[in-house]
C-alpha cells in the first residue's frame, strides 16, 4: 500500500476504498507497462546504433587490413598506363617518324631501337628531330 501511494504520490490517508486502490493500481500497472515499453524501445534503438557502428568499424577494418593490396593494385594500373601504354604509343609514333621523315640513321641505331622496343625521351629527340617535337610527341 505504501509502495502504491509512494509511486503515485498519493497520501495513504486518501486511499479509502478498494475500488480506488484498484484503479490506482491499474494506473500504476499501465504506467509501468509504458515505462517498460519505452525502455525496450530505447534499448532496441541503442542496439541498432551499436550494430551500425560495429558494421562501420568492420568495414573500415576490412579496408585498413587490405589497404596495402588496394594500394598495390592502384600502383599496378599506374605502372601499366605510364610504362606500357605510353611507351607503346611513343614507339609507334617514333617508328613512323623514323621510317618516313628521317632516313639518316645507321642500321645499327635502328636495330638497337627495335631490340629495346621502347622510345625514351632522348631517342624521341634523336629520331624525331628537335626537343620541341619530342615534347609534342610525349603529350600525344
Amino acid at each position: 500500500m505504501n509502495y502504491l501511494a509512494r509511486r503515485l504520490k498519493i497520501n495513504c490517508t486518501y486511499i479509502h476504498t478498494r475500488m480506488y486502490v484498484r484503479s490506482s493500481f491499474d494506473a500504476l500497472k499501465s504506467n509501468e507497462f509504458n515505462e517498460l515499453l519505452y525502455r525496450r524501445q530505447r534499448r532496441r534503438r541503442m542496439q541498432i546504433k551499436l550494430s551500425i557502428k560495429n558494421n562501420l568499424n568492420s568495414v573500415t577494418d576490412f579496408l585498413v587490413k587490405r589497404a596495402y593490396k588496394i594500394y598495390l593494385f592502384i600502383l599496378f594500373f599506374i605502372y601499366l598506363f605510364i610504362f606500357k601504354f605510353v611507351r607503346i604509343r611513343l614507339a609507334l609514333v617514333c617508328g613512323f617518324f623514323r621510317q618516313t621523315t628521317f632516313g639518316t640513321h645507321t642500321n645499327k641505331e635502328r636495330q638497337k631501337s627495335q631490340l629495346k622496343g621502347i622510345c625514351t625521351c632522348m631517342y624521341v629527340r634523336m629520331c624525331c628531330g628537335a626537343p620541341g617535337n619530342a615534347s609534342v610527341l610525349l603529350i600525344a
